[in-house]
C-alpha cells in the first residue's frame, strides 16, 4: 500500500476517479492545478447530486406520482406485455451494475485503504469520493427505477435507462490521460496534513464507513434486493397502456387521457 501503488494506477490509467486525483493534488503545492481540478470536482458533484435529484424530481412529477389522489393500485398494474418484460430486463441490467459497483466501491483504487492513506494523500477527498460514490449509485438506482416505470414506449425505456446510467461514470470520464501524467509529478510533493489538518481527520472518521464493506453478507443482501426484489417489482407493476395524467391526476389510456389539457 502506497504512493508506489498509486504510481502504477497513474502508468496505467485505472483506478483513480476525479475525487482520488483530487486527493493526491491538494498536498503538491501548485496552486493553479489545484484550482482547476477544484474546478472540474464541482462540475462533477453538481451533474451527480443536484442532476441526478432534479432529473429525480422532474421524472415524478411528469409520471404523475405527485398526485395525492393516486393509489398504489393505480400505479401498480401489471399487464406483462413485451414491453413490461423490456422493462423487466432493463430494471434488472440498471439493478446489476449499479449493485456490482457498490458491491466493490470499497475495493476501488484508495478507497480499498479506507481511513489508512498514504501521508501525502488528503483523506477528505478520499471520503468526499467515497461517500458522494455510494450517495450517486443509490439515487441512480432510484431515478432509473422511476424513469423505467414512467417510460411507455421502448425507445424512450433504453434511452432514458442509458442517459441515467452514464451519471454513475462522470468521475471517470472527467479524469484525463493529463491527469495521470500528472499524478506521477504531483505525488509525495507535500504533507495534507499541514494544510487541512481539521480536513483530514473529519476524512478519516468518514473513511470509516469502508469497514462495512469488509463485514460478510452485507453487500451480498444489498445486491439481492437491487437484482432480483426491484426488477420483479417492475415486472410487477408496469403497464404501457394506463398512465397517470400528472395535471388532471387521473388514470386512463393514452388516448383518453391526450384530450386534457
Amino acid at each position: 500500500m502506497g504512493d508506489s501503488e498509486i504510481r502504477e494506477w497513474a502508468e496505467t490509467g485505472e483506478n483513480l476517479d476525479i475525487y482520488q486525483i483530487n486527493a493526491i493534488y491538494e498536498g503538491c503545492g501548485d496552486r493553479k492545478l489545484v484550482c482547476f481540478t477544484y474546478l472540474k470536482t464541482l462540475a462533477c458533484f453538481g451533474l451527480q447530486t443536484f442532476g441526478i435529484i432534479t432529473l429525480m424530481q422532474l421524472q415524478w412529477k411528469a409520471a404523475g406520482y405527485e398526485c395525492t389522489n393516486i393509489t398504489t393500485s393505480d400505479v401498480c398494474q401489471g399487464n406483462f406485455s413485451k414491453e413490461a418484460w423490456i422493462a423487466f430486463f432493463f430494471a434488472m441490467f440498471v439493478s446489476i451494475t449499479i449493485g456490482e459497483q457498490i458491491r466493490t466501491i470499497g475495493d476501488y483504487g484508495m478507497y480499498k485503504w479506507g481511513s489508512d492513506q498514504p501521508g501525502s494523500v488528503s483523506r477528505f477527498w478520499v471520503a468526499t469520493g467515497f461517500i458522494t460514490n455510494i450517495i450517486v449509485l443509490l439515487l441512480t438506482w432510484v431515478c432509473s427505477t422511476i424513469t423505467i416505470m414512467s417510460s411507455k414506449t421502448l425507445d424512450v425505456i433504453v434511452l432514458n435507462s442509458v442517459a441515467v446510467l452514464f451519471m454513475v461514470v462522470l468521475d471517470d470520464e472527467i479524469v484525463t490521460f493529463a491527469d495521470y501524467s500528472q499524478v506521477t509529478i504531483s505525488l509525495g510533493q507535500g504533507s495534507v496534513s499541514r494544510v487541512c489538518q481539521a480536513c483530514d481527520i473529519v476524512g478519516g472518521i468518514l473513511l470509516k464507513v469502508q469497514l462495512l464493506w469488509k463485514i460478510p453478507y452485507v453487500c451480498s443482501i444489498l445486491m439481492f434486493i437491487l437484482t432480483v426484489v426491484v426488477p420483479i417489482g417492475v415486472l410487477g407493476c408496469y403497464n404501457n397502456e394506463i398512465i397517470i395524467h400528472p395535471t388532471a391526476c387521473v388514470t386512463g389510456d393514452i388516448e383518453t387521457l391526450a384530450a386534457l389539457p
